[in-house]
């Protein structure tokens, strides 16, 4: 994958032809239309050569916008009162903020499902079925959806919590949708089971590191009961640490050999 593929401007182009025509077309693009960093989408591209990603009707970018509608679906609904009452998102004010409730609900609801919609439309039917089988789990009672209300407990009592929990929420929270992005795109690669399984271990260590990496820059900017370094400096410092070791003596050499893009991807936002 080319580092100057623009995704932003694929993005921007798919987003038109999937929603321009619906009512809830501004609210959908009040946060869309900002997407941040995208490293769900640019760890799965990885996988795949630009010769391939020039074909814009690629599985892969079908994939790329079901990760990136669902990521987003998760934090409008994590925004709302009802969850975590955040009022900006991205620079700019929180969908509920910007219009009500009940729109940032409903334009949840669409993102969450049309997510499902475009692993249907993938050209093999084996495949569509597997990766929305997979997506399934990542997302649903056992996946993110679990991780989102093990987060909500330990807001609400963030004292009682350990540090074992608060693992447990990143990995189902976090981690599910990174190993989505990179599973499936091993899956679309055509690789083996074994390979599969490598990218999931490492999808796993991705979220949790990305998690781990979010409370810290936490620390610097704001006071939170319940950052895990807050609560459990001495374990949390110690398993940053760890954390990266590990990388090196499980991931790192193969990693260089089978996706170098990825690796280097790891390196800039992970390490």
């Amino acid at each position: 994958m080319s580092s100057n593929l623009n995704l932003t401007n694929k993005w921007s182009v798919f987003l038109e032809k999937r929603f321009s025509f619906h009512p809830l077309h501004p609210a959908i693009h009040h946060l869309l239309c900002n997407p941040g960093k995208m490293i769900r989408a640019k760890l799965h591209l990885s996988f795949f050569s630009e010769e391939l990603l020039s074909q814009l009707t690629h599985d892969a970018w079908k994939v790329v916008w079901a990760l990136e509608l669902h990521h987003t679906y998760t934090l409008i609904h994590d925004d709302l009162p009802a969850m975590d009452n955040d009022d900006f998102r991205r620079g700019q004010p929180s969908l509920h903020r910007a219009y009500n409730e009940a729109t940032a609900i409903l334009v949840g609801d669409v993102l969450s499902i049309e997510s499902f919609k475009l692993l249907s439309e993938t050209s093999n039917p084996i495949q569509s079925q597997l990766l929305t089988k997979i997506f399934s789990w990542c997302t649903g009672h056992k996946g993110l959806i679990l991780g989102q209300h093990l987060d909500l407990l330990i807001n609400q009592k963030p004292s009682l919590a350990t540090f074992s929990d608060f693992l447990r929420m990143f990995e189902l929270k976090t981690a599910r949708l990174f190993q989505f992005a990179l599973i499936s795109g091993s899956i679309l690669s055509g690789h083996s089971p074994a390979q599969v399984a490598f990218y999931f271990r490492l999808g796993s260590w991705l979220g949790i590191t990305f998690q781990l990496l979010d409370d810290f820059d936490g620390l610097k900017t704001e006071e939170k009961s319940s950052n895990i370094f807050h609560l459990f400096p001495k374990e949390s410092f110690e398993f940053k640490e760890k954390n990266q070791f590990y990388f090196q003596n499980h991931f790192c050499e193969k990693l260089q050999q089978d996706n170098p893009v990825l690796f280097q991807l790891i390196q800039e936002h992970f390490l």
